[in-house]
């Protein structure tokens, strides 16, 4: 949708996996051509509950899924119980949750290069062949595992074009920092949407002018109340961290 419609968009918000340079992904772009069997090198250099959940979609096998959250990653998933996502799941979240995993390792026609019409040679970026110029990013993380410093850097030279984009890891947390730490997700992207808009619309009628002086954290994890003349020399952008 963003490379097709770029338009559409001015803002998008990314959690946790990275467009380029992730361990998730164990090459550069995703999507590869081949004669539509599975690319067993990479399969077998995959993580175990990236396998399992390439299996599960193989098979269909909602179980392996189930045994996949519940004990190859200790039933650390929020939804390790009493969650149904896939909807012909007949046990547990479902075998096909595990669709994206797939796709790293399937060698037909992938969805993503449905249209594209870009040589996989000439990708920027995993996933998709670039990222839209006109489109600021904020960008989520908790997880260490996944993180990489091609992206990171990536983040910093498109903030350095537009002004506007920024990475901001979330403390305490994990893959699942939306249901960790919800406050602290919420506040940081409800503030950056803020902080990168360029008009402002009222959301509380009883606000009032004072509300400036309340404790709440800016898009860059600081506090309103300690700013001053040294602001320019604080770690504000990338690379910061929230403790909301």
């Amino acid at each position: 949708m963003l490379y097709f419609y770029p338009d559409l968009f001015s803002k998008v918000i990314i959690m946790d996996i990275p467009l380029v340079g992730s361990s998730i992904f164990n090459k550069e772009p995703t999507p590869k051509e081949g004669d539509g069997t599975i690319d067993e090198l990479v399969f077998n250099s995959l993580m175990e509950y990236q396998q399992n959940n390439i299996n599960s979609v193989l098979n269909n096998d909602d179980e392996l899924m189930m045994y996949n959250i519940n004990t190859t990653i200790g039933g650390t998933s929020p939804c390790a119980v009493g969650c149904r996502i896939a909807p012909v799941a007949e046990f547990g979240i479902g075998a096909q949750t595990g669709w994206p995993y797939y796709n790293v390792v399937r060698t037909d026609i992938p969805w993503m290069k449905d249209g594209f019409n870009v040589p996989f040679d000439e990708w920027e970026l995993s996933l998709i062949p670039k990222f839209p110029s006109n489109i600021s990013m904020l960008y989520l993380y908790a997880s260490d595992i996944f993180q990489s410093p091609t992206f990171f850097k990536w983040i910093d030279n498109k903030r350095n074009d537009d002004g506007r984009s920024e990475y901001m890891k979330i403390n305490d947390s994990d893959h699942w920092m939306q249901v960790r730490q919800p406050i602290a997700v919420n506040t940081m992207i409800a503030q950056w949407i803020a902080s990168t808009t360029t008009t402002t619309t009222k959301i509380d009628d009883d606000d009032d002018d004072d509300d400036d002086d309340d404790d709440s954290f800016d898009f860059r994890g600081h506090n309103d109340d300690d700013d001053d003349d040294d602001d320019d020399d604080d770690d504000s952008f990338g690379g910061s961290e929230a403790d909301l």
